[in-house]
């Protein structure tokens, strides 16, 4: 009875002692792990997956940054071309509005022009007919000349009277003298001198 109480001491102690070393075994293999003391197998393992991992968020990153400057740049160069044409068609408008506006000047130019044309001929017709009319007026003004010569004194100074004084300044300052002195003789005092003070300031 002794004996087999003391074998199962002895059982229980080796189960203790078996325990206690299998714990010490997976105290220290979990102690080597933390220190990076695994087997060499385990280690390259682990960088390799630690590598391959890096890799992946590196070429992600890099495919990230990629397509955001591949999105920028699609939207700058967009919205560069937009802004170029915008401008372009903006000159071409420009381009079309100074074009009309020089037919539109050069329509002017001819319609001036030809109005100048019109003038000058119209000119010409006003100097015609003013160089007519004085050549008749001379006419006229040389006739009377001659009427009141060929007339007495006292005859000529009637007629006289009844003309505008305009008339008589011009037929006395192209008459000699002495016939003009003669007919104003016979004309009224008042008129005599208002004649003679408007032939002294011809």
């Amino acid at each position: 009875m002794k004996q087999n109480k003391k074998y199962k001491e002895f059982y229980f102690v080796g189960a203790l002692l078996s325990f206690l070393m299998l714990k010490l075994v997976l105290t220290v293999f979990l102690a080597c792990s933390k220190e990076d003391t695994l087997p060499i197998y385990f280690q390259s393992q682990t960088a390799v997956a630690a590598e391959t991992a890096e890799q992946g968020k590196t070429k992600k990153d890099s495919t990230e940054s990629s397509l955001k400057k591949g999105g920028q740049e699609p939207q700058k160069d967009a919205i560069s071309a937009a802004v170029v044409e915008r401008e372009w068609i903006e000159l071409k408008k420009e381009r079309r509005r100074i074009q009309r506006k020089r037919e539109q000047l050069l329509v002017l130019e001819k319609e001036i022009e030809k109005k100048l044309i019109e003038l000058s001929k119209l000119q010409d017709k006003i100097k015609e007919t003013i160089t007519k009319k004085n050549e008749a007026h001379e006419r006229k003004i040389k006739h009377l000349i001659k009427v009141y010569t060929s007339m007495t004194p006292k005859k000529a100074a009637g007629l006289i009277e009844k003309l505008n004084i305009d008339i008589v300044i011009e037929i006395f300052s192209k008459m000699k003298g002495d016939r003009v002195g003669k007919i104003l003789s016979y004309v009224t005092p008042e008129k005599a001198a208002v004649i003679s003070e408007r032939l002294i300031k011809r």
